[in-house]
């Protein structure tokens, strides 16, 4: 067993879902492909080129070295991403904007309006129940389809946007696994749940080493969920000791190839305004949203109480205190 507890931040990212002003990620090659290398006029750079999934609420992070063929290519992994998500587009990102989300492909829907969740669905229709509990109120969703493989190459593919040009070799492998030309039999990543809404889009990329092994971790959070996945760039004697953040419960999907997950049930509970009252966020809750603060105003110094009382207000009024559970079957 390997351990790596430290890491080489790479890139990082905190941003407000569907707000902001769109900005391209320097590059040393503008118009060069990062996945297939090809470059004009032999290929063609016409389509925007999301580094964060669009679907997601990234408008503002793009990127000048995805063709358009590998832009079209990689589109297929965000729609498998957002499918895994579900739910928490619907409801941990409720503020930020309004969406629809089609259960199964069929005619119920779950659509947020502000604050308020409509839920459709038809008599008899088990794709989504509602019950009342003790805290509050408790949803079952069965969700669309999808495949962890290509959850795992929407992850990487974000990877491949920010690396450092030196990084690049390292991750060859990976680039021609997202192009679908070699395989990695046994694609993993790991998906947690935080103990409240973030109620943000983050994204970070690090690099680790211990002894002969170098690899990189890729981490992705959406509203409550936070998605890690490892790449291993080196040859290695052993497995990596997940050093994985300790506020996060954590389950790890693996596939066999890229097979397809169905009836992927997601259950949410809806804490009422009493309870939530009655159970006020903690210190370490707050720290934690404290540090996000940080890191959207810049990493300025001397604003640490700043941040506290930010980060105290924020989980007071944007604090849904639902928790996630997930049922499939393959």
């Amino acid at each position: 067993m390997t351990n790596a507890d430290e890491y080489e931040v790479i890139y990082e990212c905190v941003l407000e879902p569907n707000v902001g002003t769109e900005e391209t990620l320097p590059s040393l090659t503008p118009y060069v492909c990062r996945f297939c290398e090809r470059r004009r006029p032999e290929a063609t750079f016409k389509s925007k080129a999301h580094v964060l999934p669009q679907a997601l609420g990234n408008q503002v992070i793009l990127s000048l070295e995805e063709c358009d063929v590998c832009n079209s290519h990689g589109s297929r992994y965000e729609t498998d991403l957002a499918a895994f998500l579900g739910i928490e587009m619907q409801t941990a990102m409720m503020l930020a904007s309004e969406r629809t989300l089609k259960l199964d492909g069929r005619a119920g829907h779950i659509r947020t309006e502000g604050r308020t969740i409509h839920i459709a669905t038809q008599p008899g229709d088990s794709r989504v129940s509602i019950k009342r509990t003790e805290r509050g109120m408790l949803i079952n969703a069965m969700l669309p389809s999808f495949r962890p493989a290509y959850v795992a190459r929407a992850l990487a593919r974000m990877a491949v946007f920010v690396a450092r040009p030196e990084d690049l070799p390292n991750l060859h492998q990976y680039v021609e696994w997202i192009r679908g030309k070699t395989r990695w039999l046994k694609p993993r990543f790991f998906s947690g749940e935080r103990r409240f809404n973030v109620g943000k889009l983050s994204f970070r990329l690090a690099r680790g080493r211990s002894a002969d092994l170098l690899f990189y971790m890729v981490g992705f959070g959406y509203g409550r969920r936070e998605l890690a996945c490892f790449l291993q760039c080196s040859p290695f004697s052993g497995k990596i000791s997940m050093n994985l953040p300790p506020h996060v419960d954590w389950t790890m999907w693996e596939a066999e190839g890229d097979e397809i997950v169905r009836r992927h049930v997601e259950s949410i509970e809806f804490v009422s305004k009493e309870h939530d009252e009655a159970n006020a966020p903690t210190q370490e809750e707050i720290a934690v949203a404290a540090y996000y603060a940080w890191l959207r105003g810049g990493r300025r110094e001397g604003r640490a109480l700043d941040d506290w009382l930010e980060a105290e207000m924020d989980l007071h009024l944007l604090r849904l205190g639902f928790r996630l559970s997930n049922e499939s079957s393959q």
